[in-house]
């Protein structure tokens, strides 16, 4: 027999508070989304990045579930299908639709560093007139030879 559909109630751009055996969710955006039988984590992270409207491409997700039990409610990451069939389990013996809590992490690529950190690295090369380098060239015999470990130049 499969498991039914699932109902998670899914929050993001808020904050996760912490009041001692109590955790709440607080701020942020909720959609609700369906989680069916056959769907895998990765299945679930495309669906949330299509939900709020991320890119894969640029962005990581955190999914914590909300887990309550006899000690409180407890935060579980979700990083792989065998936490999807705990999310499963914990829905069916509630009954209710239960918390996922995702969290976006911007994922640093080489262009973005290089669009942000280096903005005129695009401009045209500056080039100066051959006596201008001329007097920044160091004669060999100026280098003392046994400080780079280099040998003796001549």
């Amino acid at each position: 027999m499969t498991s039914p559909n699932v109902v998670l109630l899914c929050r993001w751009e808020g904050e996760i508070v912490y009041d001692g055996p109590n955790v709440m969710y607080r701020g942020g955006r909720m959609e609700p989304l369906i989680l069916k039988p056959h769907m895998t984590f990765n299945d679930l992270v495309n669906k949330i990045h299509t939900t709020v409207g991320s890119n894969p491409m640029n962005v990581q997700l955190n999914i914590n579930m909300r887990f309550e039990s006899v000690s409180g409610v407890q935060v579980i990451s979700v990083e792989r299908d065998e936490h999807l069939d705990v999310l499963r389990t914990i829905v069916a013996m509630r009954s209710l639709p239960t918390d996922i809590y995702v969290e976006l992490n911007p994922i640093c690529n080489q262009q973005d560093i290089t669009s942000q950190s280096f903005p005129n690295l695009h401009q045209q090369p500056t080039y100066f007139a051959s006596q201008q380098i001329d007097s920044l060239q160091i004669s060999p015999s100026n280098i003392p030879p046994s400080q780079y470990g280099m040998g003796y130049f001549t």
